[in-house]
């Protein structure tokens, strides 16, 4: 469920039919057997029930010109997975505290 709700949709403008809707991050990474189809119907559906946790994106224009200021913030902050335990996540610093 953690990583389920720590990502969020976006709107990529004209791209979204092109790739068949993939800013629907959020139900695709909680019920992942949801075929791409039905993405944008189960995204409705479950707004309600997320309430809070549910994140709205940001609206592109006809192009995602939003998604670099995005894009830069992601490249000038270091991110890394330490490979220790079972199950792992990105990390901010060395010290191996997270995110």
């Amino acid at each position: 469920m953690r990583g389920g709700l720590s990502t969020i949709d976006r709107d990529y403008g004209l791209f979204n039919n092109i790739h068949h809707d993939i800013g629907t991050h959020v139900v695709h990474h909680l019920f992942p057997q949801i075929p791409h189809y039905n993405l944008i119907e189960a995204t409705e559906a479950v707004k309600p029930v997320l309430g809070k946790y549910y994140r709205e994106p940001e609206k592109s224009l006809p192009f995602p010109v939003h998604l670099w200021k995005i894009l830069i913030k992601s490249l000038r902050e270091d991110h890394y997975v330490s490979d220790k335990g079972d199950v792992v996540f990105y990390q901010t610093d060395v010290k191996g505290e997270t995110a």
